[in-house]
């Protein structure tokens, strides 16, 4: 008979793999719920502005990576915005992507509106909505106390809403200084930065100087180095029949096409290559007006190929059928890039490619295992030595062991290592004080 309940049990968890809907996490919590009662398994809600199925990130990846640790993650997409077109239904959906990992999306009847009233008394209530559903949705999951991990100031009113047992903020990007922030924003970003127990951020530069007392941990961005390792194993078998009709050598840019990228220097090096092309491969983003015509000058050229953007799990099968890889950014137009950590330099030395890439701080750090131009010329230099380079065994291998050292499963080994110690502190800091009360 007990054989026959667990296996009973065991089906209901099915029926959230498959159907995955609201409805099924309730069938879930009535009979197929596993309680985490472990106190070194925790349960992260992710706060994230990019939904599940966006161009992947930092956030994904991370989220993901607790998940395959045995952890329970939850990536809590942002809300539709008044007047947007909306993705999602009347009911939150709380769906299970992989083991121990779940999106969340937000019921469309609850948008976000403007800051100014009377949008920001409207914020208010749905708010208080949202994260009344979000704490069900929980609950349903695992009793145990959540570890909130916001990646954007604009969630801080998170925190204190779901009875959570720590705040993680993680600065992926250098605000204020990216957009155009409001004075409000960088309120925000103080607020939730004092009251995080643990702060990250991806490179130490984007730290601002009113945070510098604040104890930031840098993670910086990271490769899923198993898939790009088995995406090299098959490589006679798995390239993409697109670029599969493209003429070697490929020099090829692989991520978010916008006003970070230098078009001009693309334009220069399209035209003075003898053979081979150019590859493109990413969606175009907005703000279009500032790029759009240099881009289709780019785009015109026969040697350049734009091939669109692509499904994050076949992004390694573009990668490693490139010849040398480019992260040709527009530092002057988009000088936020200087001090960031792009998932695309860790991708590149993943698939062993010879890389070369604007002047960047991360790319400083890591020394001779890629080549830094400057200037146009240099560009042009630093591609014909990539071309020679890519034939040899020792500097291929050496990209290949930098990468493997930094996989996410790393990333998220030092990440969990810094929570534990966060909560360990709070622990104590809590006894200290019981003791004293008791004391006195």
């Amino acid at each position: 008979m007990e054989r026959l309940w667990r296996s009973a049990k065991l089906c209901a968890g099915q029926v959230i793999w498959h159907r995955g809907r609201y409805y099924s996490l309730v069938w879930a919590g009535i009979y197929g719920r596993s309680v985490n009662t472990e106190n070194d398994r925790y349960v992260i809600v992710s706060f994230s502005p990019n939904r599940w199925d966006d161009k992947w990130s930092s956030r994904q990846f991370v989220a993901r990576e607790f998940a395959r640790k045995g952890h329970i993650a939850i990536h809590v997409e942002p809300p539709v915005w008044f007047g947007q077109k909306a993705r999602g239904g009347v009911l939150p959906e709380c769906v299970q992507v992989e083991p121990n990992m779940w999106r969340y999306r937000h019921s469309v009847t609850l948008p976000q509106f403007g800051v100014r009233a009377p949008g920001r008394w409207l914020n208010t209530f749905t708010n208080s909505v949202r994260y009344s559903q979000l704490r069900r949705a929980i609950k349903r999951i695992s009793l145990t106390a959540p570890i909130i991990y916001i990646w954007h100031p604009d969630f801080a009113h998170a925190v204190g809403r779901l009875d959570e047992r720590l705040v993680c903020y993680h600065k992926y990007d250098r605000f204020p200084w990216t957009g155009n922030p409001t004075p409000e924003f960088r309120t925000r970003e103080l607020e939730l930065v004092n009251n995080a127990g643990a702060c990250f951020s991806l490179t130490r530069e984007m730290i601002n100087l009113g945070e510098r007392d604040v104890d930031f941990h840098v993670v910086p961005c990271a490769v899923d180095w198993q898939v790009f390792h088995d995406a090299l194993k098959r490589k006679d078998q798995n390239e993409p029949a697109d670029i599969q009709k493209l003429p070697h050598p490929r020099l090829g840019y692989v991520g978010a096409i916008n006003q970070k990228v230098d078009f001009e220097l693309l334009t220069l090096l399209a035209e003075r290559l003898e053979q081979g092309c150019i590859v493109l491969v990413g969606p175009v983003g907005g703000a279009r007006e500032l790029y759009e015509e240099k881009m289709q000058v780019l785009l015109q050229h026969p040697r350049v190929h734009w091939l669109g953007s692509k499904k994050f799990n076949d992004i390694p099968s573009y990668i490693v059928h490139l010849d040398v890889g480019l992260m040709c950014y527009d530092v002057d137009r988009a000088p936020w890039m200087k001090d960031a950590s792009p998932l695309k330099m860790y991708e590149y030395l993943a698939a062993g490619l010879p890389t070369i890439s604007a002047d960047l701080l991360a790319a400083e750090e890591i020394g001779d295992l890629l080549t830094i131009a400057r200037t146009r010329e240099e560009w042009w230099f630093a591609i014909q030595r990539a071309l020679e380079e890519r034939q040899d065994p020792l500097a291929t291998q050496r990209r290949l062991s930098f990468a493997k050292q930094n996989s996410w499963e790393n990333r998220v080994d030092d990440i969990c290592c810094h929570i534990q110690r966060k909560l360990a502190q709070a622990t104590a800091i809590t006894t200290n004080r019981q003791i004293s009360a008791s004391a006195s």
